[in-house]
């Protein structure tokens, strides 16, 4: 045989003129999942350890994804892109590096959602009712009660099982004359003010001056003053919006700018913040106020959803003149959120330290 005819019987010549490809190889539906998940991660890692919810529409993602759903989506990946790896043979260096990303945020979770103080033994279903004014105990509860969808029985049972001296409630329906009379007719021994957006606070204790208004059309409080032997606790009650599109940081500024007159007394804030507590918009918050939980809490600090608890949105903060003692989140199957329950007991103003 010719040594021509020899060539094109073992490799033919190209005459299309055209380069000859490797098909492209389809990326497996497990593959095209792993890449979304880790993806997402490192968008929400990004944030955190920059602009966090400061600017909009940014925030939308901060919130969708807080440490407890990075946690899972890096495990996840990493189990995908482990699968792929002892089946193919290949994605090694993916699988190390979502594994790397799922021990770290497991210790970040860890670390910023369980907390551990030393309390004193405290019964939170107990008030100290013999001590002075300065050290007697005070027990707050607050409770997103999700419109009462679960019954209004089984509530107010639980609200009365608490002992608490001090209730704020969100989310109780709307502002009808027939909701005072049933707030009135189960809590006879309280004082009991209301306020359109179905926010209620229960006082066993005199309750002095009110006022309600909006936080910039994007939430809604309700104050009062409240008597507690020879002092007067400021409280605030708070419902900022929760819609996942909603923005919450004109609400946050001026509730800041709102608390830091007042300053010079013993203040209570306690609400439905719809924020996650590592938000960026708590800076200002944080400079005049403590979290309950954070001071005196033990466990798991997340409050929202019941199902699967991943973000602290339910919470309680007091200043310089108000210490809490005991704080504890407490989870019911009658809402969507945890009751917050905390001990306080006012501070003397000789004894604050001035930074």
């Amino acid at each position: 045989m010719p040594d021509s005819a020899l060539k094109k019987v073992i490799a033919p010549e190209n005459t299309s003129g055209k380069d000859e490809k490797t098909p492209p190889i389809r990326k497996s539906f497990s593959e095209f999942s792993a890449d979304f998940f880790i993806r997402s991660v490192l968008l929400g890692l990004i944030l955190r350890l920059t602009i966090r919810d400061w600017y909009y529409p940014f925030s939308v993602f901060f919130y969708a994804m807080p440490l407890g759903v990075l946690c899972l989506l890096s495990l996840f990946s990493f189990l995908l892109y482990f699968r792929i790896t002892i089946r193919t043979k290949k994605r090694f260096n993916s699988a190390s590096f979502s594994f790397v990303l799922w021990v770290g945020f497991s210790i970040w979770w860890s670390q910023a959602m369980f907390f551990e103080n030393p309390n004193p033994e405290i019964p939170l279903a107990v008030s100290n009712k013999t001590e002075s004014s300065a050290s007697q105990y005070h027990q707050v509860l607050f409770w997103n009660i999700s419109r009462l969808r679960m019954g209004k029985d089984a509530i107010v049972k639980q609200i009365k099982e608490s002992s608490a001296d001090l209730i704020g409630i969100a989310e109780s329906g709307y502002n009808t004359e027939r909701n005072q009379k049933f707030w009135e007719s189960q809590f006879p021994e309280f004082n009991i003010l209301s306020s359109p957006g179905g926010m209620v606070i229960l006082s066993r204790n005199p309750i002095l001056n009110s006022s309600h208004e909006f936080l910039k059309w994007e939430g809604r409080y309700l104050t009062a003053d409240i008597q507690l032997n020879d002092d007067v606790l400021k409280v605030f009650l708070i419902d900022i919006n929760g819609h996942p599109l909603d923005r919450r940081d004109a609400a946050m500024k001026f509730l800041t700018s709102m608390l830091k007159p007042l300053d010079d007394r013993p203040m209570l804030v306690m609400g439905d913040f719809n924020l996650p507590t590592d938000s960026f918009l708590y800076k200002g918050m944080r400079k005049q106020f403590k979290n309950t939980f954070e001071e005196s809490g033990n466990g798991y600090s997340a409050t929202w959803p019941i199902i699967c608890p991943v973000l602290s949105l339910d919470q309680i903060w007091t200043n310089k003149f108000v210490q809490s003692k005991q704080t504890l989140n407490r989870p019911t199957v009658l809402s969507d959120h945890f009751q917050v329950l905390t001990k306080i007991s006012i501070v003397p103003i000789k004894l604050v330290k001035e930074p």
